[in-house]
């Protein structure tokens, strides 16, 4: 059921939350923006690097930042930043990495400005167009530890925002060589929001949806509809080498793509392509499907509901295309 988050007439950013049941807006008007983590953050990274050791941090990070933080920065740490790592990994990511953290720490605060708050409700109205039935749970920003970005837990969408701070200028030294490729300029925020509001509307049936093919078009339907959205691509690297490798990634993801195996495709490297492959052939589907739709509003609201993957697949033509 959805539930008024109040008659506002423009996105409100507060500063703490009662964190105890979720809100869904139905307007983007009434969506809420919460970004007092961002402070407690730098509160606490202030405090833990005037420590004389890595115990110090770790109790100071705990402390004043985990503990104090909100809901759902908690559940970040409880589900993302620390699901199989100890609080201490995550410091001494942030240690490593301090050149970084001093030259966007500015920037973190660019989530409260009127620009940014213009171009984040311009991304929500624009979805409300495509898909009138999206409903907007609260949007909290954070500051992680370059390990994350943005991800929905039935609650709220929670967004790591460091890795979208950056410009030409932002030394990477200490950023882990395998989060490199995922930094980003602060015009890609808005798509990151985009993206991640695809998936609050998403809804996925069974038989399939823990196969390949299934996680494939949900993180590639998401990223087709946020670049109708914000009319630029989410990952331009990854189209560029999956344009130029179409039909061999095609015949090797059909191989599997009704496993349950993602390595290789999702969320992880491979020695034999880039990561995320499977990004790009669910969104070459949905490219596929919408293409050949006659209703596209239809379309979109068929790439919300897939009830069978394997179904919507051959209704999108894309296998004929390498036959």
């Amino acid at each position: 059921m959805k539930i008024f988050a109040g008659l506002l007439m423009m996105i409100m950013f507060i500063g703490c939350a009662d964190d105890d049941a979720p809100v869904f807006a139905d307007t983007p008007e009434t969506v809420r923006i919460f970004t007092s983590d961002i402070d407690l953050f730098w509160i606490a990274y202030d405090k833990a690097f005037k420590c004389d050791t890595q115990e110090e941090r770790v109790r100071v990070f705990q402390r004043d930042y985990v503990n104090t933080g909100s809901t759902q920065l908690r559940w970040m740490f409880e589900n993302k930043f620390c699901l199989y790592v100890p609080l201490s990994y995550f410091v001494e990511r942030i240690a490593s990495a301090q050149p970084y953290y001093n030259a966007v720490r500015e920037t973190t605060q660019v989530v409260n400005s009127d620009q940014m708050r213009v171009e984040f409700l311009d991304v929500l109205f624009r979805l409300e167009e495509l898909y009138p039935e999206a409903v907007y749970p609260d949007m909290y920003f954070m500051i992680g530890n370059l390990s994350n970005g943005g991800t929905y837990n039935g609650y709220a969408v929670n967004f790591a925002i460091e890795a979208y701070l950056a410009d030409e200028d932002t030394p990477l030294d200490g950023v882990a060589e395998d989060f490199i490729q995922f930094i980003q300029k602060t015009d890609y925020l808005p798509t990151l929001i985009a993206h991640e509001y695809v998936h609050v509307q998403q809804r996925y049936l069974p038989p399939d949806r823990d196969t390949l093919l299934a996680h494939s078009l949900i993180e590639g339907g998401a990223n087709f509809i946020a670049e109708l959205i914000c009319q630029r691509p989410d990952n331009p690297t990854l189209y560029a080498y999956g344009d130029a490798h179409e039909e061999e990634l095609w015949k090797d993801f059909e191989k599997v793509m009704s496993g349950y195996d993602f390595s290789g495709w999702l969320y992880s490297s491979s020695d034999v392509r880039p990561i995320n492959c499977g990004y790009y052939i669910g969104y070459k589907i949905c490219e596929a499907y919408y293409a050949k739709a006659p209703d596209k509003r239809q379309a979109i609201s068929d790439m919300m509901n897939i009830k069978d993957g394997s179904a919507f697949l051959a209704r999108s033509g894309y296998e004929s295309k390498f036959l």
